[in-house]
């Protein structure tokens, strides 16, 4: 579940403001207060990371959204040149791909818990050269449509089970970018900081290695580049896996499979494990030490060979006599340093340093998932619905389950998926939502239960009409018939998306409303306010933009309804305002009894002004009437 969230410098938000974010989550406040500016930055990340080649970090423009540049975005009376963005996701590994979790536990028997998110982007510097080297020049108006990651930080949240009991830890990873770096096209950040066991699991022992920078996908780290001695790693491993044998990642390394070594050092090696086999007295059988003493010089002459292949060639010879092998290894492994030197001597490799690519793998895994969290999990249905027709006519279907960003697929995508399973709480269950029991019944049967319970409709069909399209029909509680959506009320082409968007999600994931009461009756408004209780308990978490009162006070009614804080905890209200032209978000607290411990000003407190003002007026009237009628 996505737990936080910030935004600084970002449109009418100016300084860094921080969102505690639970599984209902109202967005409240005057027109142009800042609500939407909220969402925008949440879909922002969703359009980079879904529609953006991966070599631009932000993408401005696009399906979802159409900010303009730069400059449109960022906050005019901020003295600051960045916004910034940060998030804390939870549950992680729920939103995996089974393929990227199969790898991935395959090899590491840590599990990953939650991750946390910091970036900061601003416009490419304007440079010519780098420390000698050309820098390409962006014009300005490319830099103000693709303005570049100038920061961030992840942190992933991991435990291990390990001696009985679970053991917890974090990985961390910054980057920066920075002049120094930007003559690298390859590797153009610098690495500000990294925790110890990340540092480690990068460097991988390497004599003289450091980290020399990194490179991204969108805002995401992407590769560490490591340079290091590649003639003493090479020595290192040659003499580690003579002496203790080589780890099966040797075997697939290319540095290591594709270097020969000299006949100078196989006669140099040799003679080191002549001697040392020669040594071995006590506890060793004579004619086992001769025997592989004269299969030594048999299987290693002194010629140029592949490092590999003379490994496997000791490791055959080692192989042909298990009790001896003990004891020599053992000798052997007192000798690593000595090896590794006379290795080191007598190479004839160039001295060029080495490099790898890497990144840690906690690192590795808190990026694919939050990227799948933003590109499968994250679902959009906007203000403003597709029209109602008698037939929606055929288009391409990016996500067979998403109805679109107005629900213009909401037809087709009922009539793929009606008999599909999905999991839900029923409207009977209205009246106790935090006890209540889910069921798995179809789509469509769903789908009628809760349009139902709205009062909209009693019944739903849709049809593959062909080349046209898909037609879609509802039947109403005071007829016998199905009629298409032209022909009832707009209520039923606004509920239709959002119910079957919701239901079809996974679980978990995140539904973002905007304003979803529109064209709707107070009465449906507030049932709908149950319905999306009931996607919040299920693990479908839902931000909501709304200007229904109606929605909030039913919120309310249900967390005096329910026990203690049981539901209470799993909502939460905002409610933004203009001040000086910037826009402050405060939360609206409530009590166990749904009453609202600091009732802001402005916020749903229209229609009680109304009737105050009404009963005012009304007595002032009758006053003036009697005192009139008196006269007479």
């Amino acid at each position: 579940m996505l737990r936080k969230w910030s935004l600084t410098n970002f449109k009418s938000f100016a300084g860094k403001t921080e969102i505690d974010l639970a599984p209902i989550t109202v967005l409240a406040g005057a027109n142009s207060s800042g609500k939407s500016t909220i969402i925008q930055s949440l879909l922002l990340l969703k359009q980079t990371l879904q529609y953006v080649p991966a070599t631009r970090a932000l993408g401005l423009n696009g399906p979802l959204l159409k900010l303009g540049k730069f400059d449109d975005i960022k906050n005019i009376s901020s003295n600051s040149d960045t916004i910034e963005f940060g998030w804390e996701v939870d549950e992680l590994m729920r939103y995996r791909s089974p393929n990227a979790a199969a790898t991935f536990y395959s090899h590491h028997p840590a599990r990953l818990d939650s991750a946390e998110f910091a970036i900061a982007f601003g416009l490419e510097p304007e440079v010519g050269k780098t420390d000698g080297a050309a820098v390409p020049r962006m014009t300005s108006n490319l830099r103000q449509l693709q303005p570049a990651l100038l920061a961030m930080k992840v942190t992933a949240n991991y435990s291990m089970f390990r001696e009985g009991k679970d053991i917890n830890a974090a990985a961390s990873l910054a980057l920066e970018r920075d002049s120094k770096h930007l003559s690298s096209a390859a590797l153009p950040y610098r690495v500000t900081y990294t925790d110890p066991a990340s540092k480690t699991e990068l460097l991988q022992q390497r004599p003289e290695s450091k980290l020399i920078g990194a490179s991204l996908r969108h805002f995401f780290p992407n590769q560490v580049g490591v340079s290091f001695n590649k003639l003493k790693d090479f020595a290192r491993k040659l003499a580690q896996a003579i002496s203790t044998g080589a780890p099966e990642r040797y075997f697939y390394d290319p540095e290591f499979r594709g270097t020969a070594i000299s006949e100078q050092i196989v006669a140099r090696l040799v003679a080191i494990l002549t001697e040392v086999s020669s040594g071995l007295t006590v506890g060793i059988d004579n004619l086992a030490r001769d025997r592989f003493l004269r299969r030594l010089h048999e299987k290693l002459p002194p010629k140029e060979m592949p490092a590999i292949e003379f490994v496997e060639r000791i490791q055959d010879l080692m192989r042909s006599d298990p009790r001896f092998r003990q004891v020599l290894i053992t000798s052997i492994a007192d000798r690593q340093e000595e090896i590794e030197t006379a290795i080191i001597s007598l190479a004839i490799l160039p001295l060029e340093p080495g490099y790898d690519l890497g990144l840690p793998r906690m690192i590795s895994l808190a990026a694919e998932q939050v990227t799948t969290f933003f590109q499968n999990s994250v679902r959009y249905l906007g203000p403003l619905r597709d029209e109602p027709r008698p037939v929606y006519p055929l288009e391409a279907l990016v996500n067979l389950t998403d109805v679109g960003y107005r629900g213009e697929h909401t037809a087709a995508v009922l009539d793929l998926h009606k008999a599909r399973p999905v999991t839900y709480i029923p409207s009977r269950c209205t009246n106790d939502l935090v006890d209540a029991q889910r069921d798995s019944v179809s789509l469509h049967e769903a789908v009628v239960d809760w349009l139902s319970y709205l009062g909209v409709a009693e019944g739903v069909r849709t049809e593959d009409m062909g080349m046209i399209g898909h037609q879609l029909q509802v039947r109403t509680g005071d007829v016998s018939r199905d009629h298409d959506l032209t022909n009832v009320g707009v209520g039923v082409s606004q509920l239709l998306p959002i119910i079957v968007m919701a239901l079809l999600a996974p679980i978990p994931s995140l539904l973002i409303f905007e304003q979803p009461e529109l064209h709707l009756h107070p009465k449906v408004q507030a049932r709908l306010a149950d319905f999306f209780l009931s996607l919040g308990l299920v693990g479908r978490q839902c931000i909501l933009e709304t200007h229904s009162e109606y929605l909030v006070d039913r919120l309310r009614r249900r967390i005096a309804e329910s026990e203690g804080e049981k539901l209470n905890s799993q909502i939460k209200i905002y409610f933004t305002q203009k001040v000086n032209g910037n826009t402050e978000c405060k939360p609206v607290l409530l009590t166990a009894y749904g009453a609202i411990k600091d009732w802001p000003s402005d916020f749903f407190d229209q229609s009680n002004n109304e009737t105050e003002l009404l009963l005012s007026a009304a007595q002032k009237k009758l006053k003036n009437e009697r005192s009139a009628g008196g006269k007479k």
